[in-house]
């Protein structure tokens, strides 16, 4: 919630103005943020299965509607491979058509998950039902071998200063805002961020991460997501019948 991070990224002096204006949307109510700390942490033993069953479990109580997104293409592929064929639903896959075309069968084919990286956070616009939930394999920390990074990287740290306090955290929690954006389009949108990743709540950072989103009523029970997917679901069959 400070403009910090972007003034030392543009060379702005310290005493430049600035202004934050408050968003229009309620997330404590139209948005759960689904943290839980029991997965195995990223390169541990049984992490790839764990995640493929929590997405399993979260694709069900959605029915769909889902992004499972991933910070590498391997972790994509990986997750894909495990639940194509434990999904009643279409199981998308970046790569296998245009992003236009995937989204639009995402859009026409509901219900339905897809599976891709993280470029899909920017450039979608899925307002309503279409997508109501994102998931998230673990923080997007950017790579550190991506040339333009570690160049940024290695004058912060010429400076003195934390590249990982400097760089990959501020840019972590702009992605997540991101996610945000994605999902909650308009003030009739509902939906669930899920972040599989133990991080979140295990570590300090994790916690920063979590302060510097919207305000969405957080958990770490699956069971909320459930309840809340209930709810999602009863209300939209009430607006069907009052439709009909």
């Amino acid at each position: 919630d400070n403009f910090t991070p972007v003034c030392s990224r543009l060379g702005l002096p310290d005493d430049v103005h600035t202004l934050r204006v408050p968003g229009a949307f309620d997330y404590p109510t139209q948005a759960l943020l689904y943290t839980p700390g029991t997965l195995p942490a990223p390169f541990q033993p049984g992490r790839e299965q764990a995640v493929a069953t929590e997405i399993a479990r979260l694709v069900k109580a959605s029915a769909g509607g889902a992004f499972a997104l991933f910070s590498s293409y391997r972790g994509m592929r990986d997750a894909h491979r495990r639940l194509r064929g434990r999904l009643t639903m279409p199981a998308l896959l970046q790569g296998e058509e245009s992003r236009d075309a995937l989204l639009t069968r995402f859009a026409q084919q509901q219900p339905a998950v897809l599976f891709a990286t993280m470029g899909f956070w920017q450039g979608v616009d899925l307002p309503g039902d279409v997508l109501r939930l994102v998931i998230l394999d673990k923080i997007p920390f950017p790579p550190p071998d991506d040339p333009l990074f570690a160049a940024r990287a290695a004058r912060v740290e010429s400076e003195g200063s934390s590249s990982f306090g400097k760089l990959s955290l501020p840019s972590a929690a702009l992605s997540l805002r991101q996610g945000f954006g994605r999902l909650i389009r308009s003030r009739q949108d509902t939906g669930v961020v899920a972040i599989l990743d133990p991080r979140m709540v295990r570590k300090g950072y994790g916690r920063a991460l979590i302060r510097a989103l919207p305000d969405a009523t957080r958990t770490e029970l699956f069971g909320d997501v459930e309840a809340f997917f209930d709810d999602f679901h009863s209300r939209r069959r009430g607006a069907g019948s009052l439709t009909d």
